[in-house]
């Protein structure tokens, strides 16, 4: 088993202090979130305990990584990675969407809102599980580098997003908890609430979005595959190229040519052509497993080639 570098155990201890810290606050949440009836809290009680599985789930795919226990997947673990990002954009729509029903059946609900103490006590609960979240995220920043994987990524992404949140919504609760009257509390205190919902919905939309088509094969955009049409066309001619086939997998994109048997004079040739383009790729910052597969020169033209007009 591969021995996690330093950077790499500073990332995971960073996440593990977050959990147990988060498994603390969310904890108090959820109690102070039923005994005051407060509709902020209520929505961040939803929020953090999905968060929280998602963190543990994080966790555990991270120190994965970090040993090559996943080496088994040849492909490589990028789309392992991106379920994750399809996971915290669930999380996050699926809380969303509760915690509008909760708020609405409160508002019009004939039961009383929150009381001053209630209130009072959600902003002090509230307190605390903003600096978690303000401290989490430069915790996570502090040990971020260039190379994170897209799980580190995704968690540095999420703890931003709870930080907004969480410096927002105290400002309506402790505005609620301040209010004389009861009618302007609830209101505050319902206004915080869906600003949670707000930010779940976007940041679970645009999550699920950055992640499917990774998880659907879909292409590599437009400009990409011109540059590996523009790099491949100077070593390999034109009418020798069959097909091009991408597909992306995180930041990582597939890439495979298909050529014709004659635009190679020997085996050899192919090889150090094939690395001269990779090179050359590798050269312009793209992130690409390039391949070139040869095909008879009788053979018909695929259907997949995404270059053709």
């Amino acid at each position: 088993m591969r021995q996690p570098s330093k950077e790499e155990r500073a990332k995971e201890t960073s996440l593990f202090k977050l959990a147990a810290a988060d498994t603390v606050i969310n904890s108090s949440i959820v109690v102070f979130a039923i005994v005051t009836g407060s509709l902020t809290l209520i929505g961040e009680a939803y929020r953090s305990m999905l968060m929280l599985t998602i963190l543990f789930y994080s966790v555990w795919v991270l120190r994965a990584l970090h040993r090559d226990r996943l080496h088994r997947f040849q492909y490589g673990v990028e789309k392992i990675e991106q379920f994750v990002w399809i996971l915290v954009g669930l999380g996050l729509l699926i809380s969303g969407f509760w915690v509008a029903r909760t708020v609405v059946e409160t508002v019009l609900s004939s039961q009383p809102a929150a009381s001053p103490l209630g209130l009072t006590l959600a902003a002090l609960v509230n307190a605390i599980n903003t600096l978690v979240n303000v401290t989490g995220w430069f915790a996570l920043v502090a040990a971020s580098r260039t190379d994170d994987s897209e799980v580190y990524r995704a968690q540095i992404r999420v703890r931003f997003t709870m930080m907004v949140s969480s410096l927002f919504l105290q400002g309506t609760l402790t505005a609620s908890a301040l209010a004389k009257d009861a009618a302007i509390a609830l209101v505050l205190d319902a206004v915080g609430a869906i600003f949670v919902v707000a930010v779940m919905v976007y940041s679970g939309v645009s999550t699920i979005v950055r992640a499917l088509p990774n998880l659907l094969d879909a292409p590599a955009p437009a400009d990409l595959v011109a540059l590996i049409r523009k790099t491949v066309t100077a070593v390999v001619p034109e009418g020798n190229i069959r097909s091009i086939r991408t597909r992306r997998s995180g930041r990582l994109t597939f890439a495979e040519v298909a050529v014709t048997d004659s635009a190679f004079a020997s085996v050899d040739a192919l090889r150090a052509q094939t690395v001269t383009i990779k090179q050359a790729l590798s050269a312009e910052g793209a992130e690409i497993d390039f391949t070139v597969v040869v095909t008879p020169d009788r053979a018909p033209d695929r259907t997949g080639d995404q270059t053709k007009k």
